[in-house]
């Protein structure tokens, strides 16, 4: 792990691009929300791989990779040349290296109103007149960390990390109130500045090593070729901690509703498919919560079970049915009273039942709105603390 420039392969690498610590085992509690909430994002793979850095492969990249912004209303790219071959980066390859989502259509940027509703709803507590100015001190501890970890890794800049850059707060908006920002776009934007600065010094180290590996394949690796990489180091954690037990009033931790959604997914129930033989398919909710999830022996029911009504062909009932009213005609008269008798309780128990299904399943469905806002007012007590 490096911690200042070095240089390596030629070229001078300056401290960018550095992986988050979002290992829940080496931070305090009151971090985990955003750690896990970090990782589940669309960032959460740009955020720490990859593992290893190659030395030769980045330099290759760096010193012979062209960059063409696309102009006002085009497509950004890079091509670059390994082994006499050239590979052409689009914003698609970035999504699949990354891991961000495709879609049909992006936005580019939200206005300064939407980015100061955000800083209000995450308890910013300095003046957001001037959003280009602010200050990640003027934060609680868990948002710091939150958009330092976003401008260390896809920020442009190797120092001065106390303030919030416009596009980590595009970045932070997309992730808290779902904008669909084009992180690829802007990876192979920044790239592409940098390139164009200077072909000495290497910024986006890992980023670079991605995008490479994503391209090309079958590379001999030589464990030698193995330099550092930029980690955003543990002791941040106490480092702001440290901070707010400095300040006079450090607020309430605020979480916007989509990290609440993220902390509490709505249960799901699953339901018979129609043909047995053919399951559709299980869905998983977009966010996993800290908590560690129970086995299906652990879990509450939350439902009765269905029953399914067979139904006979029109011939076969009608026969049934004349069969039937011979049969009784047949019997002697004590014996259809018992019948009928046998037959009505029959009926009153099965009435019974349902009834009693149908106040099992109340009961359970109150049982379950009980945990949920005893687990969240537990959750809110522990923030507190």
């Amino acid at each position: 792990m490096a911690s200042t420039a070095f240089t390596a392969s030629g070229l001078e690498f300056v401290p960018n691009n550095y992986s988050a610590p979002l290992n829940t085992v080496i931070a305090p509690e009151a971090f985990h929300i955003i750690q896990n909430f970090l990782a589940q994002s669309e960032i959460g793979r740009a955020l720490v791989e990859p593992a290893k850095l190659y030395g030769s492969q980045i330099k290759a990249f760096w010193e012979t990779s062209v960059y063409d912004d696309g102009g006002d209303s085009g497509t950004p790219s890079i091509v670059f040349e390994f082994q006499e071959t050239e590979f052409v980066i689009t914003p698609g390859t970035v999504r699949e290296a990354m891991g961000f989502e495709n879609s049909d259509g992006y936005t580019i940027a939200v206005g300064d109103t939407d980015l100061q509703r955000m800083m209000q709803a995450i308890g910013y507590t300095g003046s957001l007149e001037k959003i280009g100015q602010l200050k990640r001190p003027l934060l609680r501890k868990e948002w710091s960390f939150f958009f330092d970890c976003i401008t260390r890794a896809f920020g442009k800049k190797c120092t001065n990390w106390d303030a919030i850059p416009i596009d980590s707060l595009q970045i932070g908006y997309s992730l808290l109130f779902n904008s669909n920002y084009d992180f690829a776009r802007l990876v192979l934007m920044n790239i592409g500045e940098k390139l164009t600065e200077n072909r000495h010094v290497v910024y986006f180290s890992r980023f670079c090593q991605m995008l490479f590996s994503a391209c090309v394949n079958n590379v001999e690796i030589n464990e030698e070729d193995v330099i550092p990489s930029f980690k955003l180091h543990k002791r941040v954690f106490s480092d702001l901690t440290n901070k707010d037990l400095k300040k006079v009033n450090v607020g309430e931790l605020l979480l916007p509703e989509r990290v609440l959604q993220f902390l509490n997914p709505e249960p799901q129930q699953q339901q018979e498919p129609i043909n047995p033989e053919v399951s559709p398919s299980s869905t998983q909710p977009p966010f996993v919560n800290s908590e560690p999830i129970p086995s299906a022996s652990q879990q509450p029911r939350t439902g009765g079970r269905t029953k399914h009504v067979g139904t006979k062909p029109p011939r076969i009932a009608k026969q049934a049915a004349e069969a039937g009213a011979s049969h009784t005609a047949d019997m002697p008269q004590t014996k259809r009273i018992k019948k009928r008798r046998a037959n009505r309780a029959k009926s009153d128990t099965a009435d019974e039942e349902c009834e009693t299904d149908e106040e099992t399943l109340h009961q359970r469905k109150q049982f379950l709105r009980k945990m949920q806002m005893l687990m969240m007012k537990l959750l809110h007590q522990t923030l507190m603390m």
